[in-house]
Parts: C-alpha cells; structure tokens; sequence
C-alpha cells in the first residue's frame, strides 16, 4: 500500500519538462495501433468478445493520453477525446451482453412477453451502440499510428 501512495504521489508531481517526448510519442503509437488493430477486428466480426478487446485497447489509449497531459485542441487529445467516448458506449455495449446472459439465466422468472420485449429493446440498443461506436472508430482510427501522433 505504501508503494502505490508513494507511486501516485510521484505521478500526481510529475511536471512536463521531466516527461521526454520521443519515448512518450513512441509509446502512445505503440498503444494506439493496438487499439486501431483491435478495432479492425471487431469492425471484421462484431462478437461481444471482439468489442470487448476494442473497449479495452481504447481505454488504454485515453488513460495514455490523459496521463501525458497533452495540449488541448491537439490531434493526440482529439484522439484522447473520441477514444474515452467509445470506450463509454463500447462499455455500455458489453453491459447488455452481461445483462442478455443474465436473462437467459433466470427466464424462467419473466412471461414469455417480457423476455421478448427485453432481448428486443436489448438488441436494438445493442446495435445502436455498435453503430456509434464503428463510425467514431473509423474517425478514430483512420489514420496509421506515425500520421496520427
């Protein structure tokens, strides 16, 4: 415990002109072609394990981001921006596959009625997400990582 209170106090006072550029860059490219790359796939073959990975790759890249503290209005913070966006809606996402599992745990609680109308509103808000999240992912990741950091 005492480690990880003396890591956050060192992180929290970190100031810019200790942080060198080149291997922060190098480093932020290297997490966002993982991410780019995991998007493909999902993009290829959209199973909830797929987006999933997607999900996590992105929010490695906005924590990246958020923790190099870049300059707004930049094109890593404009990355930094979209990417902590599609991790909430690729977050959500899987939040209703978890709740879908759940339902065809206990359907014998609900009328044939309601689990219908449930797995419909769920699919529907499902696919909703999925298409938000493959739009802003292609603005996302658009460009190979030496063009876009």
């Amino acid at each position: 415990m005492r480690s990880l209170e003396k890591s956050s106090w060192r992180l929290r006072n970190i100031t810019n002109k200790h942080v060198k550029t080149g291997p922060a860059r190098k480093g932020l490219r290297k997490i966002y072609a993982k991410a780019r790359k995991s998007f493909a796939t999902a993009k290829d073959k959209a199973t909830p394990e797929r987006l999933h990975d997607w999900r996590k790759k992105t929010k490695y890249l906005y924590n990246a981001v958020k923790g190099l503290n870049v300059r707004r209005g930049s094109t890593p913070a404009a990355i930094g921006k979209r990417a902590h966006r599609l991790g909430d809606w690729l977050g959500e996402e899987h939040d209703l596959v978890l709740l879908s599992h759940e339902l065809r745990a206990d359907a014998d609680r609900l009328s044939p009625s309601i689990q219908r109308a449930l797995k419909s509103a769920i699919h529907h808000r499902r696919t909703r997400l999925q298409e938000r999240a493959f739009r802003l992912g292609a603005k996302t990741y658009a460009d190979r990582p030496k063009k876009a950091i």
